[in-house]
């Protein structure tokens, strides 16, 4: 048989420099495309205050929807076009800080023996929110029902308390959560299981408990990255905290790798004294947290569970520190005068807190 080449020695060396400068040129399309990427972020970071007052003058004309899905494009390019942004980019600065996360205020008081003999409890400087840790190997009444060697909170009118977990490696967990009503009375909890990670916070489950019930056992299978955090809440309903003492279960287990295994029993049921942050079984760090919410994630007194976060008082916390009085004092010139959003301040309040009763450490049950 005589075998004949399909390509000449001419030809395969003509397609190797073709394969060649294609090469080349999709190196040289790549470090194009890096500093076409390096300079918006040079752009980003030089206009932050542009973005930041363009946020809030957009704000200011939509109160009701800036931070939903409602806004149309042509407010937002408006908006932009009037402070000289990119209305692409002014789009990417609202989609972050509308699920800006948030871990609230750590407790940072501790009590001991709150309410009976073995609870250990991390609280604010007032009454309530409280984070209860039973250290004993019997059921506890303060009032409301403890089981042995688990945890309860208590939120208040205004805010909520959660439980958050902050991840030690990157790869995927095994998230099991449950609430359940622990003092008869009230009209129950609203609840979520939340994922923290970078500005973003997402909603793996939530919803209401009644009175004396549980809330279905949630699985979740969540990839995380060193750092990010699952957080387990608890919110009053109504605005009714009374008799809303709530157990939480949460335990994570690690897919793969170590096979770790995390849950409140196993890392500072124990000791739950050493501190707020607390390190887990293997060494970690402030690994667990347990904080209040802010205000600011309420709207009416009531934070809506897996709605967005901070709204409004996100560009008035950020504002202060790019923005001079001089320019907000301007932009408020050029806007609608009849806005009824304030000027944002380095500690502007969106409503005061609800007055608590400091004669009881259960007050409200």
């Amino acid at each position: 048989l005589m075998r004949q080449p399909l390509l000449t020695v001419a030809e395969r060396s003509r397609r190797e420099k073709i394969e060649g400068r294609i090469a080349k040129i999709a190196v040289e399309l790549k470090q194009l495309n890096q500093q076409r990427v390096d300079q918006l972020r040079q752009q980003v970071v030089s206009q932050a205050s542009r973005y930041l007052l363009a946020l809030w003058d957009l704000e200011r004309r939509h109160p009701d929807s800036i931070f939903g899905a409602s806004i149309d494009n042509e407010a937002v390019t408006t908006c932009a076009r009037k402070h000289s942004v990119n209305p692409g980019l002014l789009s990417v600065w609202r989609n972050a800080l509308w699920t800006l996360a948030d871990d609230g205020d750590l407790l940072s008081v501790p009590v001991a023996n709150l309410g009976a003999t073995g609870v250990f409890t991390w609280k604010s400087k007032n009454v309530q929110p409280l984070f209860n840790v039973n250290t004993t190997n019997t059921v506890v009444r303060v009032p409301g029902t403890i089981p042995p060697r688990s945890v309860a909170v208590h939120p208040t009118p205004t805010s909520g308390v959660a439980m958050a977990w902050k991840s030690p490696f990157s790869g995927q967990v095994r998230v099991t959560a449950r609430v359940s009503d622990a003092h008869h009375g009230g009209n129950g909890v609203e609840w979520a299981l939340e994922h923290d990670h970078g500005l973003r916070s997402d909603t793996l489950v939530s919803g209401t408990i009644d009175v004396d019930k549980s809330s279905p056992r949630s699985l979740n299978t969540v990839s995380v990255t060193s750092g990010d955090k699952i957080r387990l809440l608890v919110l009053p309903r109504n605005d009714n905290h009374i008799c809303d003492l709530t157990r939480l279960e949460l335990e994570i287990e690690e897919i793969g790798g170590r096979k770790r295994t995390w849950s409140p029993e196993r890392d500072f049921v124990g000791n739950p004294q050493q501190g707020n942050p607390h390190s887990d079984a293997y060494g970690n760090a402030d690994t667990w947290s347990f904080y209040m919410l802010p205000e600011s994630q309420y709207s009416g007194g009531r934070r809506r569970v897996g709605a967005g976060r901070r709204q409004h008082a996100v560009v008035q916390r950020l504002l202060p520190a790019v923005v001079s009085d001089a320019q907000l004092q301007s932009l408020v010139a050029m806007t609608d005068r009849s806005a009824s959003w304030p000027i944002p301040c380095k500690r502007h309040s969106m409503r005061r807190p609800r007055s608590e009763n400091p004669t009881s450490q259960y007050h409200g049950c």
